[in-house]
């Protein structure tokens, strides 16, 4: 069976490419992030935490970082992650201030599942049952 792991602390950066530009997510001004509770009026953010629940469904967790544009999954199994690296949502008549574009996610770091003990040597959990010098150290 294969190594299937949940990854962590998604940091993503929404992107919206048109005509062969990219156009990141700017994030939320002060005045707009104080309205995230009802429902801010910026258009693009709307779209992403819509798109992101298409996909994810409605209870998917999210937070915008303190990195500006960037936000932050707070958990995704494996195959859920595959759908994130390829997710290209169309806007469509949205009035999104870069026209009709595309929204995909650049994923930055997070963390994940270490693999099951494969029982050699080399193996980094510590619950091998050699006695190397690596796994006795």
């Amino acid at each position: 069976m294969a190594y299937k792991p949940n990854h962590y602390n998604i940091q993503i950066k929404p992107i919206f490419q048109n005509d062969g530009k990219e156009y990141p997510f700017e994030g939320l001004t002060d005045k707009e992030r104080e309205k995230v509770t009802n429902r801010p009026k910026n258009t693009e953010f709307r779209f992403i935490i819509k798109t992101l629940r298409k996909y994810f469904g409605d209870d998917v967790e999210f937070r915008e970082t303190s990195m500006k544009g960037y936000m932050e999954l707070t958990f995704l199994t494996d195959n859920e992650m595959k759908i994130l690296r390829n997710i290209s949502e169309d806007t469509e008549d949205l009035p999104i201030k870069y026209g009709r574009s595309t929204l995909k996610f650049q994923i930055g770091t997070y963390t994940y599942d270490a693999p099951p003990c494969n029982g050699m040597p080399d193996c980094e959990c510590r619950e091998c049952f050699c006695e190397c010098e690596k796994c006795t150290s």
